[in-house]
């Protein structure tokens, strides 16, 4: 979009709001709203004379520089505002204390609003603060402007939901294979909110039943930078949808786009599992999976501790070569008294006899920087067997 001038702007200002709403939702379903915001920004300096700067709302519940007029001076505002503000419910010109204590230039008029959809605890997606070195005049410079930015930003986020909800639906009936659908949806989610996602799904037992992997994606929903959203899954199943930050920190509003894409996958789910078979009752083990029933037995009968370390990759045509080349690089590095081999499903498996917990944590670790060297697909997990 062409920057704004001076020239060819309405010049009543009953209009400006309806010209700012046109101007804001031109060409929603390419935008994003960081792009909303700016323009809303340079609306405002052109037509007000006041600079906007805008926080989004982190997932700790503070609000975090997100949007600045270029050549804005860093000094005269915050870079962080505190979670106290998100309850909000009207413009609030900030004192000299109030502007002093949180950060702002202590010369110039500072008043702070709140847009954009709400969190389940209340707490608005945006803060805007409108600043000025002259007085702003609330009801005729600012408050018809975010009326208009509240509606665009509304349209937008029923646009965005919208068509992640397409993209999403595309994928899952054009790929049949679930675990390419599951990397390609999550590569699309990640996509829409400039981050990494991955799927996860695996059964009461812990057994991973599905994973995407996408590459780079986060090792564990755990991350402290990171955000996890619970899927809905069928009786027997539990299913995360996890995203880490890439250029920068995760949002409330990420957190409602990876809502928008669990609801999506929650009716893909259980068609996908059912393409799944695992081994059957009457399929034929392998050696490896015999070895492992076999030490189960015997370690139950000493009443030993046994672990199993499973090593997964991700779906795609190189994964059984994958597979081949790390049983040979495992055997190179475990105790003679440990078993290593492939199951019929096509992950790999380090049994560890006579092993605690702890001492398969550490295996696991080790293999883990091992595989990771050479293959960023890899998904190592832990499981005791007794």
């Amino acid at each position: 979009m062409a920057p704004l001038t001076r020239s060819g702007l309405p010049a009543s200002d009953t209009v400006r709001p309806l010209s700012l709403i046109r101007l804001l939702t031109a060409g929603a379903a390419g935008r994003c709203d960081r792009a909303v915001l700016s323009t809303f920004a340079d609306a405002l300096a052109i037509w007000s004379d006041v600079e906007v700067r805008t926080y989004t709302a982190a997932l700790d519940g503070s609000y975090v520089l997100a949007t600045t007029l270029p050549g804005s001076d860093a000094q005269r505002a915050p870079a962080v505002l505190p979670a106290a503000l998100a309850t909000l419910d009207d413009l609030r010109p900030l004192s000299t204390v109030e502007r002093q204590e949180l950060g702002f230039h202590i010369a110039d008029e500072v008043v702070l609003a709140t847009v954009g959809p709400r969190r389940y605890d209340g707490d608005a997606e945006w803060l805007i603060a409108a600043s000025s070195s002259e007085p702003i005049d609330i009801d005729a410079a600012l408050r018809p402007y975010l009326i208009a930015l509240e509606h665009a930003l509304e349209v937008l986020c029923l646009e965005q939901a919208s068509q992640l909800t397409s993209a999403l639906a595309e994928i899952f009936l054009a790929v049949e294979d679930p675990p390419s659908a599951a990397a390609t949806a999550a590569a699309e989610i990640g996509r829409t909110i400039g981050g990494y996602v991955q799927l996860a799904v695996v059964t009461s037992e812990g057994a991973v039943a599905l994973s995407s992997r996408e590459r780079g994606a986060a090792e564990s929903a755990d991350d402290e930078a990171g955000l996890a959203v619970a899927v809905p899954a069928p009786a027997g199943y539990n299913a995360t949808l996890s995203a880490r930050g890439s250029q920068r920190p995760l949002t409330s509003g990420d957190q409602r786009r990876l809502e928008t894409a669990a609801s999506v996958i929650r009716a893909w789910l259980p068609r996908a599992l059912a393409r799944l078979q695992p081994l059957t009752p009457d399929a034929e083990p392998t050696p490896f999976e015999r070895a492992i029933e076999q030490s189960v037995s015997e370690a139950t009968a000493r009443h030993d501790p046994l672990s199993l370390v499973v090593v997964d990759f991700a779906a795609g045509p190189g994964r059984g070569d994958h597979a081949r080349r790390s049983v040979d690089r495992i055997r190179e590095r475990i105790r003679l008294t440990d078993l290593t081999g492939r199951f019929g499903t096509g992950e790999v498996g380090v049994l560890l006899p006579a092993t605690s917990d702890e001492g398969a944590d550490i295996v696991r670790d080790r293999l883990r920087r091992l595989l990771d060297s050479s293959d960023p697909d890899v998904r190592i997990v832990r499981r005791s067997l007794g």
